[in-house]
């Protein structure tokens, strides 16, 4: 999972607010464990982190709608936003905070693709049962058909014919649902949809991630 994105531009505001307000020296030692970031490195995205907050200590909804508007002003879509949020907003709170946000960017740009595609599969699971109905993923496929080139789509014209071949993709055991394991093994085995549609998530998170860790 793999994908290169122009940086958008950022909004950073001075902060004052020190490091050790927020995280303690074992919250410290644990992040770097789990990111393997310097505490140098970890102060640095947090001053970048609260520069994006505009001083606060999280990224609410309504900032986070601010940056994907700044990204994609021209494919902006309200409930693609959703779920990408989704994947930053590990714990389900309504808003990301600076140590989920830490680990998840440290994941995604530093995982294995199997790594990378087990939190994308939460954006898709969008009842946290452990599977993906034919109803959620249509949902997403009607979140981001607009921006599948016509060339990509082949015959597939209409999101319900892309969801369709999309399932058969990736349901391998064909019981009606996706397991996160179906969605990797689909991924990895190259399958031309799901390749298409994870690249699609991968490239607006990438652009929300640099937007906010911008300097």
């Amino acid at each position: 999972v793999s994908v290169s994105v122009q940086l958008c531009m950022g909004n950073h505001h001075s902060t004052t607010t020190s490091l050790s307000s927020v995280l303690n020296t074992s919250d410290m030692k644990v992040l770097g464990e789990q990111t393997n970031l310097t505490q140098e490195e970890i102060r640095e995205h947090y001053v970048k982190f609260k520069g994006s907050t505009y001083g606060g200590e999280t990224i609410t909804r309504e900032i986070f709608s601010q940056i994907m508007h700044k990204c994609y002003p021209r494919t902006y879509k309200a409930e693609l936003e959703d779920d990408i949020f989704r994947i930053y907003d590990v714990d389900n709170s309504g808003t990301i905070e600076f140590k989920e946000f830490l680990v998840i960017v440290s994941v995604m740009s530093h995982g294995t693709p199997q790594t990378k595609l087990r939190q994308i599969f939460r954006i898709f699971d969008s009842d946290h049962n452990g599977f993906i109905s034919m109803d959620e993923l249509s949902q997403i496929v009607q979140h981001l058909f607009h921006l599948v080139p016509e060339d990509q789509e082949g015959s597939l014209t209409t999101p319900e014919q892309f969801a369709d071949k999309l399932m058969t993709e990736m349901d391998s055991d064909q019981d009606g649902v996706i397991s996160e394991e179906e969605l990797v093994s689909a991924f990895m085995r190259s399958e031309q949809l799901t390749t298409i549609l994870v690249n699609k998530i991968m490239t607006r998170f990438v652009s929300a991630n640099a937007t906010i860790l911008k300097n």
